[in-house]
């Protein structure tokens, strides 16, 4: 079955990363947790199942994390969620959310974007380094 994909919105690192920004360090690894829901307007010309994915690059070229997967029907909105770890080396570039779809001529509209970074407990250090 052929998939097909839009760009619900593109993200600048600014936008999501915690008060220490971008690291430049290529080598570097690091985490951050997202906590994101999109609200989509979907309009199609029959029941699909509809996947919402985050994708990034970063030093080991692009990478792609599932968000959120949901069976809609022909027509309305729906909410696409979830607190998602997002591993990374190096600086990351070119954020996208992603929707992805099995039904052509489908019309998506994102309607709401929420990002909040979930900083860890104790409100320590925003980024995580990884071994």
């Amino acid at each position: 079955m052929d998939y097909y994909s839009k760009v619900v919105a593109e993200l600048s690192p600014e936008q999501y990363l915690p008060r220490l920004g971008n690291t430049s360090e290529s080598q570097f690894r690091w985490s951050i947790s997202l906590n994101l829901a999109l609200w989509l307007g979907i309009e199609s010309s029959k029941q699909q199942c509809c996947r919402l994915y985050l994708e990034y690059s970063d030093t080991r070229g692009q990478q792609k994390l599932l968000i959120d997967s949901s069976e809609v029907s022909k027509s309305g909105e729906w909410v696409f969620s979830n607190l998602v770890k997002v591993p990374i080396k190096g600086p990351v570039k070119e954020v996208k959310l992603v929707a992805e779809y099995n039904v052509p001529k489908t019309t998506i509209k994102l309607m709401e974007l929420f990002i909040r970074v979930v900083e860890p407990p104790g409100g320590g250090q925003d980024l995580i380094k990884e071994a």
